[in-house]
């Protein structure tokens, strides 16, 4: 019994802990830094280490309410982390509607103008097409894809970006991912679910990060340095969370190229032997959706 309490113990304390991320650890020496060093001594580290010394005095009772204190006010920021993700996926708040309208028609008039410019260099290529002109279509789309894979839908890169992925499973199989996602997952491998997994786990990550640029910048007003771990967080939390969004799509949409067939054949939509028709994947969706 004691093996199986003593296993039950560290999942706790790990459980516990999982708050104290660096940046959870670092804002604990920014506190300590405002109380031994504000503006005056911003930047003098002997007197820094001589106040740590001083708190590390105080006694383990000291010690354990600091620390309690700090994985409370990390998991405060782990929560409002969420704010970040609705934030970069464009599900803004009644008030920023017009804002979020007006830069998503601002997003869509400059991805067709790159379609278009893309379609023009199309039907003026070569047949065949040179090996220059291939290279110039390939950096044509590129550039697009950049901006969006398909048309984009949010005021943000990572919301329309996640939405092309809808947009081009239906376009191209006709199945709604929203319904048949669900279903997908019990027909994909353990190693494609893993990857998918971790690409998500990622994602919120990078969100949690951008997150502690806010308690970073309200700490930079008592201690100036802050201010740029604050700029820092947000720029390398804001890139992680494109990255990992990125991966995502694709990793999602790589799982319907993959399992697509096999998930007819568990939902008993018939086939052809080669190609995946429109029909198939609209019947699909519609019995996902039971008819509704």
């Amino acid at each position: 019994m004691t093996p199986l309490i003593d296993q039950l113990g560290r999942k706790v304390l790990e459980r516990w802990l999982a708050p104290l991320t660096p940046p959870a650890l670092g804002f604990a020496a920014v506190v300590l830094a405002i109380r031994e060093l504000g503006h005056r001594h911003a930047l003098d580290y002997h007197l820094f280490e001589a106040g740590a010394r001083a708190w590390a005095d105080t006694g383990a009772g000291g010690v354990a309410a600091a620390l309690f204190s700090l994985v409370v006010f990390a998991m405060a920021v782990e929560a409002a982390s969420a704010g970040v993700r609705r934030l970069w996926l464009g599900d803004w708040p009644r008030p920023a509607a017009p804002l979020a309208r007006r830069l998503t028609v601002r997003r869509e008039e400059w991805w067709r103008e790159l379609d278009q410019r893309l379609r023009e260099a199309q039907d003026a290529a070569d047949s065949p097409p040179t090996t220059e002109g291939l290279a110039h279509l390939a950096a044509l789309a590129a550039e697009r894809d950049a901006l969006c894979t398909a048309r984009p839908t949010a005021p943000t890169w990572t919301g329309s970006r996640l939405n092309a992925l809808h947009d081009r499973l239906f376009h191209e199989y006709g199945l709604e991912l929203a319904s048949c996602w669900p279903r997908l997952w019990f027909v994909m491998s353990d190693a494609a679910r893993a990857e998918v997994t971790a690409a998500r786990f990622r994602f919120d990550r990078a969100a949690n990060l951008a997150m502690w640029a806010l308690p970073y910048f309200v700490a930079g007003f008592l201690w100036w340095p802050a201010l740029l771990i604050a700029g820092w967080l947000a720029w390398v939390g804001n890139r992680r969370g494109r990255s990992a969004a990125a991966d995502y799509a694709d990793l999602v949409e790589a799982a319907a190229d993959v399992h697509g067939r096999e998930l007819a054949g568990a939902m008993g939509v018939p086939l052809p032997e080669q190609g995946f028709p429109l029909s198939a994947g609209r019947e699909m969706s519609l019995r996902a959706r039971k008819g509704m």
